[in-house]
């Protein structure tokens, strides 16, 4: 409700107004998160970036600024964003996945490579990742098995939504397109 969002905001600026040393940490990343949920981008990126200096919940501050960042297309700032959350939290496969999508998104398919790897070896139920690993595999690497392979894991997990799974019977049928057009 956004009524009851802007008296929560009016409230934490009041609070912050009357004592700024009294809990400004979390103070700032809720105004971040705040501001994030009403799609207000440049003031939350401020909150954020605060928080993130005060040192407290880096990582949540992290993904909530590497989200604003990627809806602006700032990818430069993202990326680099993503190598501070990595940096962080190394196992993070969220950063490890938002990262591999900017360097797809960028054409560097080789980087973007070996983060989907980590991201399904840490997890193999990681349908995204999954998806652009078969796009790699079939286009890049001229892996049309592999990338079968990973088409068809993202079309049997229970929890890809159709979206994901069209994308993946997309890519399957680009393989049998010149020799089973069938089965494409």
């Amino acid at each position: 409700n956004s009524k009851d969002l802007g008296l929560f905001e009016k409230g934490l600026l009041h609070i912050q107004k009357l004592n700024s040393e009294y809990k400004k940490k979390e103070i700032s990343f809720a105004l971040g998160k705040l501001n994030f949920m009403k799609g207000r981008w440049d003031a939350s990126l401020f909150y954020l970036k605060k928080n993130y200096n005060y040192s407290i919940k880096k990582d949540r501050a992290l993904n909530y600024m590497v989200k604003i960042l990627m809806k602006q297309r700032n990818l430069n700032k993202a990326k680099v964003a993503c190598d501070k959350w990595i940096e962080l939290s190394p196992g993070n496969c969220r950063a490890l996945y938002i990262k591999g999508k900017i360097l797809y998104r960028e054409h560097d398919f080789e980087g973007a490579l070996e983060l989907f790897v980590r991201v399904v070896d840490q997890n193999l139920n990681h349908f995204k990742a999954l998806l652009y690993l078969g796009f790699i595999k079939q286009v890049w690497e001229d892996s049309p098995e592999d990338a079968r392979v990973c088409f068809e894991g993202v079309v049997a997990n229970r929890f890809a939504g159709s979206k994901f799974k069209s994308r993946a019977y997309f890519g399957l049928s680009v393989r049998f397109q010149h020799t089973d057009g069938a089965r494409a």
